[in-house]
């Protein structure tokens, strides 16, 4: 992103002392965005001092600037690159006679610095000031020196507050001190800045909303709405990957591709923003990827203007005032950061809603609680709608009018009911019930089913079932053709039994939530484990007991040889059998919990484990872990806890290369 640094630090160092001394030539030249080659040429030449003539050709100044640079030892500084085919043009001007040369560039683009790169120089790339950095810089704008005067000690704690609330990057932090060096140095008008310091950023300073307005605009046209999205999130939340990857594909953002699935594709997109220094990780998962994400507030707050310049959301909260016309200018997708009953109840929005909200795709809630859900009929044309943080009392069969729904995820106050006929819900893809108890179907007479409607075979559009626990029947209609084979995502399923009739509907499932409770399973061999196998594609497997199985169940378990990723919570299972997981040839992710395994001795046998990276062991009784260091030869990440009778870590765990 803009205003990370970037150009500062490169021209610190160009205009060192050392530096100028170093070389015998220097020269700087800013890349716009709608370059021209000959334009770029000529500035070099300027900045180098070589004579050139009026009307000379693109050739000719070509030609020059070769002969100006050849056989001296120059420093050439590229700025604000943005694209690869700039760096292919430029290459070829600059003769090379390993006398110590160098060329150094900026961008805001990952892939345009490793581009121009190579394995001997990687590219540089510039974090966020952390606090005492952003403090030191805060005072160099407002002091002139890196710390706070004595005469100016009662300033000091708000003036760490707007540092700090400029979030690490240095243009905010340059800015705002610079109006703050300017202006009155009272405590009143320093807490003002503290609360609003972005509107102040941007407000203040045109060049900084220039800069990062450019970021947005130098986006390709199919990750704009993706960008945009951002805006729909409070700035302190921590955005979970796969949410934002099923409300962008349920949104329709995503290009369909033949080689990839519509989740490869949105996580590219997103790892595309992030290389852009657009989107910032905040937590990675067991397995290395990005679990959770943000925005930097100033490009939150772009985000949000852009997005009511076209109309692509429009946010409400506590403060704003909703009238006839607000209504009547309401866009597709509508954001709701306050209590939802305050908005559903408000008599103006009542009057006008059924009439005006047609347009409306999307409605994201934040907070309150609904007794019933008072607006099916108004939005009747809905293909998202996220209720996750907003208690639902009871969700009417009438609400199955909504059958354009693409995602539709919520959480209950009490006992979860959901409609029986939920297959009327033709086009979902996502189905989201969080932190539930067993979800329990009701049907039109008022009569409550525990398992569910086996119609729920028919929804071919499904991708991704998550639900706290749900019981999965098996297809009535063993002859219907209909194969889920979008599906990737079905948990949690309570007592699942495998049968080759239920799992020959999910061919394309890669993550998989179990759970037996039951403590009288004598035979295991009826629940069909061993037809896991016939899952090809799945990657992620859970599986939780609440009391552990006999010794009839591992012979009766078969785990996909495409497992990456393996939890076991409540299996008490012995040590000897480790083998059967660790033989898995594509595994790297393993967590073992609430006493997965039992025992006071594990040796793991060699030629095992051979692509582990992550390994938890939680509660157990282990005493001795034999192990050598060849034994997880990619281990990363290894986590140990509560397991108090473990008397040590193999040491030579400490020697394993990969260990981060």
């Amino acid at each position: 992103m803009g205003g990370m640094g970037k150009t500062t630090l490169a021209r610190n160092l160009y205009d060192d002392s050392l530096v100028k001394d170093h070389f015998d030539v220097r020269a700087w030249v800013t890349i716009s965005q709608t370059y021209l080659m000959h334009d770029v040429i000529q500035g070099l030449l300027a900045d180098i001092g070589a004579v050139t003539k009026k009307g000379n050709s693109f050739q000719d100044s070509t030609q020059i600037l070769w002969k100006s640079l050849k056989g001296r030892r120059y420093l050439i500084v590229l700025d604000d690159m943005w694209t690869t085919e700039v760096w292919d043009d430029l290459k070829r001007i600059f003769p090379d006679d390993v006398n110590g040369s160098r060329i150094m560039l900026t961008t805001r683009l990952l892939d345009v610095a490793v581009y121009a790169t190579d394995s001997f120089s990687p590219p540089h790339q510039i974090c966020l000031l952390d606090e005492e950095k952003s403090w030191h810089l805060f005072c160099q704008e407002v002091f002139g020196q890196e710390d706070c005067p004595p005469e100016f000690q009662e300033l000091e704690d708000i003036g760490k507050m707007i540092a700090r609330n400029c979030n690490g990057l240095p243009l905010a932090t340059s800015v705002v001190g610079r109006l703050l060096a300017n202006s009155t140095m009272t405590r009143e008008f320093w807490g003002y800045i503290a609360e609003n310091v972005n509107s102040v950023a941007i407000e203040n300073d045109e060049h900084c909303s220039e800069i990062l307005s450019l970021s947005y605009n130098h986006l390709p046209h199919h990750l704009k709405p993706c960008f945009l999205y951002f805006g729909a999130f409070r700035g302190n939340y921590e955005i979970p990957v796969t949410k934002l990857i099923k409300l962008w594909i349920a949104e329709g953002f995503l290009r369909p591709a033949r080689s990839k699935s519509l989740e490869a594709a949105a996580e590219g997109y997103l790892n595309d923003l992030i290389d852009r220094n657009l989107v910032i990780v905040r937590r990675r998962g067991s397995n290395g990827k990005t679990r959770t994400c943000t925005m930097h507030d100033l490009l939150r707050d772009l985000c949000k203007k852009e997005a009511q310049n076209e109309n692509f959301l429009h946010i409400v909260n506590r403060y704003s005032k909703i009238s006839p016309r607000d209504m009547n200018n309401i866009p597709r997708r509508l954001i709701m950061h306050y209590d939802v009953t305050c908005f559903f109840f408000d008599e103006r929005v009542c009057n006008t809603m059924e009439s005006t909200t047609l347009i409306t795709r999307s409605l994201l809630c934040n907070g309150g609680i609904l007794e019933a859900l008072p607006f099916y009929k108004s939005f009747r044309f809905l293909r998202v709608l996220d209720l996750v943080t907003t208690d639902i009392m009871e969700i009417p069969f009438d609400f199955l009018f909504l059958v354009n729904l693409r995602y539709l995820a919520f959480s209950y106050l009490n006992f979860p009911v959901l409609p029986y006929k939920i297959s009327l819900f033709w086009k979902l893809q996502t189905l989201i019930a969080q932190d539930l108890r067993i979800i329990i179907f009701r049907d039109s007479v008022g009569y409550y089913h525990k398992d569910t409607p086996p119609e729920i075979f028919h929804m071919a559009q499904l991708r991704h079932v998550q639900m706290s626990e749900i019981f999965l029947p098996n297809p009535i209609d063993k002859e219907n053709p209909i194969v889920l084979k979008d599906l990737e995502t079905l948990s949690i399923i309570v007592d699942f039994i495998c049968t080759e009739e239920v799992l020959r509907k999910f061919p394309n499932l890669k993550k998989l939530g179990v759970s037996y409770y039951t403590d009288s399973i004598e035979d295991w061999s009826a629940y069909n484990l061993k037809n896991l196998v016939r899952l090809s594609k799945l990657e992620n497997l859970k599986c939780a007991f609440t009391w552990p199985p006999n010794e009839t169940f591992l012979p009766n378990l078969n785990f996909p040889q495409s497992l990456k990723k393996l939890t076991l919570i409540g299996s008490k299972l012995s040590w000897k059998y480790m083998s059967i997981i660790g033989s898995l040839p594509h595994l790297e992710v393993l967590k073992l919990r609430r006493f997965a395994f039992t025992g006071e001795v594990w040796e793991p046998v060699e030629g095992e484990f051979c692509r582990l990276k992550f390994l938890l062991i939680e509660e157990t009784n282990l005493v001795q872990w034999i192990a050598e260091n060849t034994h997880f030869p990619c281990l990363e990440h290894l986590i140990i806890r509560q397991c108090p009778d473990l008397e040590a870590i193999p040491s030579s765990i400490g020697d394993i290369a990969t260990l981060k």
